[in-house]
């Protein structure tokens, strides 16, 4: 197949997570079927006859199907069946996060997790520790794509193949986590109608974002104007509080040779009292714990903010719903500045976050890499014929769907500016060479550009020139990032104790804006409930990772790997 580069993903766990479920484990048949060579996709191997793989799926709504299709039928499970020989049977399909503990400690406990065993960090060490998950090393020098062993053994120094190598074994396929950065979106209509210029530092920006709560431009669509979204999830604020030099559920230096949670910090106690103040004054939202995602899209829609303390991906969260309602709306992004008139540093998370495992008694180890590497070779394939497995148009249901959240592990590499690409191959006036997926983004550039489609203008925010993705590319190109230090695997202290301490630690912060607390009290209370349930001792254990080994190793994971140059007729220029 012809191939391009094209950016690498995650794995599927952060586009659509992947549950386990007591009673679903399948050991398969007596005889097991055969491994054949074909050449259906680059590095190829499928099973003959097929076999049934059983797995079990998380999805949110933003995940749409056309009629007939589900998480458990669609392109991508019969791309799996046609192209692997495998039947991936989705056993349970889960819509809340509530029951995700309690289902991997039963399926545990009575060893009935299913063959493919999608997680996120804790859980992933609790499974390891627990020796349920097969040891992958062996499938995965025989058969996993190169371009995928690049990914987890050299890029950000290995540090998804050093988090998967577990207990003496690799227990899973892994990807680092990216490079990003928080960004200001700013309603440039609104700013005109006011003659207000682009703000250079965060005074002015919040003194705009102010102005915009009292003067509601967006009415009559919008109730009541407020100065930016403040939800029920503390961590959304953390570009404005990065900003204040204050950063949530991280790992930072401590200026004494350590480290310490992030979220203990005394900055914290200034970010803390400008939100209550603006929430004690209506300048945000007083209702903003019980705001959600589909509610706060309401208010999106009704155009009741001007301001976004958001990401490079905004557009394709929840701001086109102000486009949606109103065509004419001008969004536009820049870094975040500092008081001082200089970048915030953005916190970026360096631990692999997703892990995807099969489990120890399933009779096809092997599987993973199989599917791990045809999602490699049709996210790349050449020609509007791939489109498909990125998003298409339901004629049926007359709206375009979205099918890149359908696969259940999802890694590719190396990466490339879509835009950059795309936006070379349309200046030689030749898109023979671009991918399915670049081909999808083409054709919602036109259809915002021709017909004002504000699906379109989704990505066309993103990846056209100026802009988010170059945005991003300026904040880590100049590295105004901050990393976190506590990049390795998480420590006993932290399996046993993390999960509540980051529940509490949210609970704390909404108290304090609610009024519930006042800031002083409200963060002692939090410091002193954080060290004596389980936090100080995770900070003990991981100053002790951090002086063996964190620190020695902190430069070669915050450093990318560069490939040597292969240019070849059928790739893209490489950005």
């Amino acid at each position: 197949m012809k191939k391009i580069k094209v950016s690498y993903l995650v794995l599927a766990f952060v586009m659509g997570l992947t549950f386990l479920l007591a009673g679903c484990n399948q050991t398969g048949p007596a005889t097991k079927s055969a491994i054949v060579k074909t050449t259906q996709y680059e590095n190829g191997y499928k099973y003959d006859p097929p076999i049934t793989l059983t797995t079990i799926r998380f999805y949110g709504p933003q995940v749409k199907f056309q009629q007939g299709d589900t998480i458990s039928s669609n392109v991508w499970t019969k791309a799996y069946y046609d192209y692997l020989g495998i039947d991936l049977q989705s056993v349970l399909v889960v819509t809340d996060y509530k029951d995700f503990d309690m289902k991997i400690t039963t399926s545990m406990t009575s060893d009935t997790l299913p063959d493919l065993i999608p997680v996120y960090t804790t859980l992933f060490f609790r499974m390891a520790d627990n020796n349920k998950l097969a040891d992958l090393k062996e499938s995965y020098d025989k058969y996993l794509d190169p371009n995928l062993k690049i990914l987890m053994e050299k890029e950000y120094g290995g540090i998804a193949y050093k988090t998967a190598f577990r207990k003496g074994i690799l227990a899973a396929l892994s990807a680092p986590p990216g490079r990003g950065g928080s960004m200001l979106w700013i309603r440039q209509d609104w700013l005109d109608k006011y003659n207000l210029p682009w703000p250079k530092n965060l005074t002015e920006t919040l003194s705009i974002a102010k102005t915009f709560a009292a003067k509601n431009p967006g009415a009559p669509d919008s109730p009541q104007g407020f100065a930016f979204p403040l939800t029920a999830v503390m961590g959304d604020i953390a570009p404005l509080a990065n900003a204040m030099g204050a950063y949530y559920g991280i790992w930072q230096d401590d200026g004494k040779g350590g480290i310490s949670y992030s979220s203990l910090d005394p900055k914290w106690k200034p970010v803390l009292k400008l939100l209550a103040d603006m929430v004690m004054n209506y300048q945000l939202d007083p209702t903003f714990n019980t705001i959600n995602g589909s509610t706060l899209e309401t208010c999106m829609f009704n155009q009741q903010f001007g301001v976004v303390f958001g990401s490079s991906t905004s557009p394709d969260g929840n701001l086109y719903k102000t486009i949606e309602r109103n065509p004419k709306a001008v969004w536009k992004q820049d870094v975040i500045m500092k008081e001082d008139g200089t970048p915030s540093l953005c916190q970026n998370g360096t631990r692999v976050g997703g892990f995807t495992c099969m489990n120890k008694r399933s009779q096809y180890p092997e599987a993973v890499m199989f599917l791990a590497n045809v999602y490699n070779d049709l996210t790349q394939g050449v020609g509007i014929e791939f489109r498909k497995y990125h998003d298409f148009y339901s004629e049926s249901d007359k709206v375009n769907i979205d099918t890149f959240w359908y696969p259940v592990i999802g890694m590719s590499y190396p990466p490339v500016k879509n835009g950059r690409v795309i936006a070379d191959a349309v200046k030689r006036g030749d898109t023979s060479k671009l991918s399915g997926e670049q081909l999808g983004i083409l054709d919602k550039f036109k259809q915002w550009e021709t017909k004002q489609d504000p699906y379109g203008w989704r990505l066309w925010a993103i990846q056209k020139a100026g802009g988010s993705a170059e945005t991003i590319d300026l904040i880590v190109d100049n590295n105004w990032i901050y990393l976190d230090r506590g990049w390795g695997p998480e420590v006993q202290a932290w399996v046993e104790s993390g999960p509540t301490l980051t529940d509490k630690n949210n609970t704390f912060f909404l108290s304090i804006l609610r009024g519930d607390l006042s800031v002083e009290d409200g963060f002692n209370q939090w410091v002193s409930y954080f060290n004596k349930t389980g936090g100080g001792e995770a900070t003990t254990q991981m100053n002790d990772w951090w002086s063996t080994i964190g620190k020695k190793d902190f430069k070669a994971i915050s450093t990318k790997y560069v490939l040597p140059a292969t240019p070849s007729p059928d790739q893209s220029p490489t950005p």
